[in-house]
């Protein structure tokens, strides 16, 4: 019994750091270049990545994106779940900004997940980009829900040590 309850300190352990709040403003940068492609609400077809996110407080929030290179951007908030191939299905939010910014301000409810959507405006417009989310109800924090492949990588360790485990008590026995 006390070998699992290692291996499960492990896993908690190693779990912790892809599921922390961060207090507001959240920073992150990314960049569309070669990014897969999805035709926006707006009808214009553009390489986009997605930020996966829950607030701890509900009110509104506001989106900022600065574009250092330059390039036509947009933003698209998605509520429980994004679909490329039907993007006005969950639809909450799409706003394009001046020349090089966007953003909008939305109110958000704690424990929903959103899914933030950074796009240019046409199959030429993309490039590196920095989001910040920000002016929040004092206190609220965002958590960033960790990738399927960080789930995956832990998820495979974690095996990897129960069969360590079991292989050497069947050795021992």
């Amino acid at each position: 019994m006390p070998r699992y309850c290692l291996l499960y300190a492990l896993a908690a352990l190693c779990a912790s750091p892809l599921l922390k709040a961060d207090p507001l403003p959240y920073t992150y940068s990314g960049n569309t270049t070669g990014a897969p492609t999805y035709t926006s609400v707006d009808g214009g077809t553009s390489p986009y990545t997605t930020f996966e996110f829950t607030v701890s407080l509900s009110g509104k929030y506001t989106f900022f994106q600065e574009d250092p290179g330059g390039f036509l951007a947009d933003m698209a908030l998605y509520e429980i779940s994004f679909d490329p191939t039907h993007p006005s299905t969950n639809w909450d939010d799409s706003k394009n900004g001046p020349f090089p910014y966007t953003g909008f301000t939305d109110h958000l409810t704690a424990g929903t997940l959103y899914i933030l959507v950074n796009s240019g405006t046409s199959l030429t417009q993309f490039g590196a980009f920095t989001e910040s989310i920000t002016r929040a109800p004092e206190g609220a924090q965002l958590t960033p829900v960790p990738d399927p492949s960080s789930v995956l990588l832990l998820g495979t360790i974690a095996m990897g040590l129960v069969v360590a485990l079991r292989q050497r008590t069947l050795r021992r026995s």
